[in-house]
């Protein structure tokens, strides 16, 4: 129903020199700051809740050390750069000269921290924060107007709407003291997301093909004339971003690579020190403990990597028993030796080893770590899923909150495991690095035999509410990259797995729960994949059918059926089963998938 404005509704012998109104309705009305807020992670910015536990512990040179456009700072694993960047930040804040800031994490609570689609409306939002650069909020406000859809935009046409044109048409209009540094960290954890990353007519989108969008985006911006900020990148030296400083940047950038020629022992003595100091206090201790030969000794250890000493700490300050008790526990386990302490990542990996050896179950707790990597779902959700009996995740994590942030599952909340180190994960995948007796097998393989139990008993071996069941299982079944996974690892696993136990899972009832409550354009494929993957082990031995092939077959298309959905009619799907030339066997398999019809898609 439209209305009608009336500005003098009821007023009478009026007399105007001059008159002038601006009439804004709707979303014209819009500041740019609403627009931008529906799509910004407010966890990557500097100050947020979720990096609270950066410390503060590097000694800062003069600004000058910031290059007039781009640094890079980088350094292997553990060496401390992200406490870098945060602690940057911090003192940029603190002198009003940070602009912006993303902190970019594969481990965080927050998913939006791992993909650049929330980069450029971060960054914004943040600029237009400062009294210097509230002129930009004019033309950030119409180009949001323009094109509702420029944040589904390559990362250079964001860039270039929301950023860069913004800038050009105030330039000259600036104060001279406006902030000055955005900080990017992390670049090297961003992932390619699902929707972008599987395509079955092009090449598959890797997670570098992001990072090198990522800093051609900024070599761009700092190229242009009307960019007053200074960029600082931090991130691993991996190839595609030592070949991009190298060679694209060369000219415009500067590097730093953080190792021991910059004395990092230092730093991480203050730390300790600090950290120590404040356990005392915590606790009245003695003023003597721990003593100058074991900071010594931990500094010694750590050979650079600020992650070993942090680790320490969380171990020390969070365990079950009184920090000495913890600190006593954790290093007669590796005496001192006499050559002195271990070199590079060595002391490190021995340091994950000891802890992951204090829980009741190290190899279950190695897969456990993996699941938590693999699927962002609420705590509570993933510990339902993964246990083969009730409380077993409390029962082997807790021991190792020094690794990973445990919340209170009791709770029902969103909030997720978080691993506190991606260098953690490297100890558990590289085999040249873990002991061969902590972590054994398929590295998805948990996640297999938590689905074919859930699949068999229907229910996760904790009882629920009506309310979390639904949480629980609708939580599943829209992870579009959960559904991916299952196939993926089914193939990779299948042949350990008896008749038995196929033969005990209920396709029926899996399918009906995707399809009522899943994301329906992905559920043929999901089921396809399943289905075809059992079938590979008839194929290859070449014997009919196995009973559970038969069965998995009948019951997931008597669910669909059930459901209103077309299928793929029987000869098709014999001649599939039936065929062995790779080639046709591709070319069948892409006309079931599409075989298949939903009546709430079409």
């Amino acid at each position: 129903m439209s209305s009608s404005t009336s500005y003098l509704e009821g007023a009478h012998h009026n007399r105007f020199e001059s008159l002038t109104i601006t009439h804004v309705a709707g979303s014209a009305g819009k500041s740019a700051v609403e627009y931008l807020e529906e799509h910004i992670a407010f966890g990557a910015i500097h100050n947020s809740g979720e990096r609270c536990d950066a410390p503060t512990w590097i000694t800062h040179g003069d600004r000058d050390d910031i290059p007039t456009q781009l640094m890079w700072i980088s350094g292997p694993a553990g060496t401390g750069k992200t406490a870098i960047a945060g602690s940057v930040a911090e003192t940029c804040h603190e002198k009003d000269i940070l602009a912006a800031s993303f902190f970019f994490s594969s481990y965080g609570p927050s998913p939006e921290r791992s993909s650049k689609r929330y980069l450029v409306p971060t960054l914004v939002y943040q600029l237009l924060q400062h009294e210097g650069l509230e002129a930009l909020e004019e033309g950030v406000a119409a180009a949001i107007r323009r094109d509702k859809a420029i944040f589904k935009k390559r990362l250079k046409d964001q860039f270039e709407a929301l950023i860069l044109k913004p800038l050009r048409r105030v330039k000259g209009q600036l104060n001279t003291d406006i902030p000055q540094v955005i900080i990017i960290d992390g670049v090297d954890e961003v992932k390619v997301e699902k929707s972008d990353a599987s395509s079955r007519h092009t090449a598959p989108r890797r997670d570098e093909d992001d990072h090198l969008e990522i800093v051609s985006c900024l070599l761009h911006a700092a190229k242009d004339p009307a960019f007053p900020f200074r960029i600082i990148i931090i991130s691993r030296p991996e190839r595609v971003f030592t070949d991009f400083f190298s060679t694209q940047a060369a000219k415009l950038s500067k590097q730093l690579f953080l190792d021991d020629k910059y004395h990092p022992d230092s730093d991480i003595r203050l730390y300790l020190t600090s950290s120590f100091a404040e356990l005392r206090r915590r606790y009245c201790l003695s003023p003597s403990w721990p003593g100058e030969e074991v900071i010594r000794y931990i500094v010694d250890r750590a050979s650079g990597q600020f992650v070993y000493a942090a680790t320490v700490i969380r171990f020390v300050a969070s365990g079950a028993g009184p920090p000495p008790a913890q600190l006593d526990a954790l290093f007669p386990l590796r005496p001192l030796r006499k050559n002195g302490a271990g070199r590079g990542l060595e002391a490190l990996d021995a340091l994950y080893g000891d802890i992951l050896m204090t829980s009741p179950d190290p190899e279950v707790a190695a897969q456990w770590i993996h699941s938590i990597e693999l699927w962002l779902w609420p705590a509570w959700v993933l510990a339902l899923f993964l246990e083969s009996v009730p409380g077993q995740g409390e029962h082997i994590l807790r021991p190792l909150a020094s690794l990973i942030s445990i919340p209170d599952l009791a709770n029902r909340s969103n909030e997720t495991y978080r691993i506190y180190h991606k260098s953690l994960i490297d100890f558990l995948t590289e085999g040249n690095r873990r002991p061969k007796d902590l972590y054994r097998g398929f590295r998805g393989g948990l996640t297999l035999k938590a689905w074919l139990r859930l699949m068999t008993k229907k229910a996760p071996v904790t009882p629920l509410t009506e309310l979390d069941e639904n949480i629980f299982f609708s939580t599943l079944v829209a992870d579009t990259d959960f559904l991916f996974y299952i196939p993926f690892a089914f193939q990779r696993s299948l042949e350990h797995f008896s008749e038995t136990e196929l033969l005990a899972c209920d396709l029926h009832w899996w399918t009906s729960q995707i399809i009522e409550r899943g994301n329906k354009s992905w559920i043929s494929s999901h089921a396809v994949g399943i289905l075809t993957t059992n079938h590979n082990i008839c194929r290859k031995s070449d014997i009919p059918c196995r009973e559970s092939c038969r069965k998995w077959s009948r019951c997931t298309f008597r669910a669909f059926v059930h459901h209103g959905w077309t299928m793929p009619s029987a000869e098709l799907w014999q001649s599939y089963t039936n065929e062995r030339d790779a080639a046709r066997l591709n070319d069948l398999h892409d006309r079931i998938e599409m075989a298949f019809k939903s009546p709430h898609l079409y």
